[in-house]
């Protein structure tokens, strides 16, 4: 018996990592050949599912998932995810994730579907809406991004290539947020005036947190699940998640891994006017709600 990540048993017969019959002992369709079959409508259905973007300042989310072999990914990118749009406010998201036991049900993160994302959220956006773009995978020393999907052949994403990927946005304000080793080398070829940049760490240190076990990688985890929970400056929940980085590599007795941040005033001022745009538009909706009450009581 296999639990799976999401919590589901799995009884059967396994072969090379693969479910091949079940309890009963019915052959199974093969994941990766029904995978394959459906992910260009996985994806369609992803894009079509952005809406356009309104007058008002809205937020857009991409978030990827780069590793499919290990979970904690996933379950990064899923947190991350929802909480840009419970807490934030996000009206369109595109999720995009790899991870064995997902490949027929959810749209991988490769080179071509980041590209596309990307156009995509180009296209539904206006230049007074802000993208928020986290991406958690394992990184490599040549500063390339891990795309993973098990028993398949991807090519990683080279720090020049994301940046080339997101080329279609490069007039509309971004938060780039990259957990991964020697993320900090992604760097230069994505900072602008118009797009702000967090990494877990140095161009030449690792992170750390990456487990099967693990909810969060170290940074995901200080940012997404405590910082940015408990403020909505951007600045200061960095600054809140590089020192709790910091403890907690001090406490495993690991070499610092040194969060970095590219943070242009024009990014981090247009963060602030979408907050306050958010706060003012759900004070506006709740008064509605209450003259609407008003008049049916009378």
């Amino acid at each position: 018996m296999l639990i799976s990540p999401d919590g589901k048993e799995q009884r059967g017969i396994w072969a090379n990592g693969q479910r091949v019959r079940d309890a009963k002992g019915k052959l199974l369709p093969d994941a990766l050949e029904a995978g394959l079959l459906v992910q260009g409508t996985l994806l369609e259905k992803a894009l079509a599912a952005v809406p356009a973007s309104t007058p008002a300042t809205e937020l857009y989310t991409l978030v990827v998932g780069g590793d499919g072999k290990q979970s904690v990914f996933m379950r990064e990118a899923d947190y991350v995810s929802n909480l840009l749009k419970s807490r934030f406010g996000a009206v369109g998201q595109v999720s995009l994730v790899n991870h064995r036991d997902h490949m027929d049900d959810r749209p991988m993160a490769t080179r071509e579907t980041i590209s596309r994302a990307a156009q995509t959220l180009a296209q539904r956006t206006g230049p007074e809406d802000l993208i928020f773009i986290y991406l958690t995978s394992h990184g490599t020393q040549d500063h390339e991004l891990v795309l993973d999907q098990p028993r398949l052949s991807l090519a990683d994403l080279p720090a020049d290539a994301l940046a080339a990927a997101l080329a279609p946005l490069k007039n509309r304000d971004k938060i780039v947020v990259i957990s991964a080793c020697y993320s900090g080398g992604f760097i230069p070829d994505l900072k602008d005036e118009r797009t702000l940049i967090m990494t877990a760490s140095r161009a030449d240190r690792v992170s750390f947190g990456c487990s099967e076990e693990a909810d969060f990688t170290y940074f995901g985890d200080a940012l997404f699940a405590r910082a940015l929970v408990e403020t909505d400056d951007l600045q200061h929940a960095f600054n809140e998640a590089k020192a709790y980085v910091a403890q907690r590599e001090s406490e495993d007795n690991f070499d610092a891994s040194e969060p970095q941040i590219w943070a242009p005033k024009g990014v981090l001022a247009r963060w602030q006017q979408l907050r306050k745009s958010q706060a003012e538009r759900a004070l506006n909706t709740a008064l509605n709600r209450t003259e609407a009450k008003t008049s049916t009581s009378h």
